[in-house]
C-alpha cells in the first residue's frame, strides 16, 4: 500500500509502529533521528511520523526540512510533551506542516486511522 518512514529516538515505538503498520499492508522503514536520513529517498515515502523531543535532531527540525524537500508530504507528529506541554508542542508541528497530530501514549487504532487516511489520500 504506502511506503512510511517512521522516526523515533524509541525503539519500542518504532518496534510497535513497524509491526502495526505491516499488518496494514504497509511498506515501512524506520529511523531513531533525522541524521540517519538519505534526502534523496524522501520522495520515495508516501508519509513520515516523526516523534518531536529526540536528541540528536527534534522533530520539529525534521518537519521543517521534509516540507522544505518535499512540500507535498504527508506527516503525522506524535509526542509525549516534554517540558513543553504536549499541547503546544503538536500545535506547533501543526503550524510546521504536519497534517495529524498524535499524543504519547497513542492508541493503535487512531494511529492505523489516520494514517489510512492520509495514505488513501495521496
Amino acid at each position: 500500500m504506502a511506503n512510511i518512514l517512521v522516526i523515533d529516538d524509541e525503539e519500542d515505538i518504532r518496534l510497535i509502529l513497524k509491526e502495526i503498520l505491516e499488518l496494514e499492508g504497509h511498506s515501512i522503514t524506520t529511523s531513531e533521528n533525522g541524521k540517519n536520513i538519505n534526502n534523496n529517498d524522501l520522495p520515495n515515502y508516501d508519509l513520515v511520523i516523526t516523534d518531536i523531543f529526540m536528541p540528536d535532531q527534534d522533530g520539529m527540525q525534521i518537519i521543517m526540512d521534509v516540507k522544505r524537500l518535499v512540500p507535498d508530504m504527508n506527516i503525522i507528529a506524535i509526542s509525549g510533551g516534554a517540558f513543553f506541554g504536549v499541547d503546544n508542542t503538536l500545535k506547533t508541528a501543526q503550524l510546521l506542516g504536519a497534517r495529524y497530530t498524535i499524543n504519547k501514549p497513542f492508541d493503535i487504532d487512531d494511529v492505523v486511522k489516520k494514517v489510512n487516511t492520509l495514505v488513501s489520500t495521496s
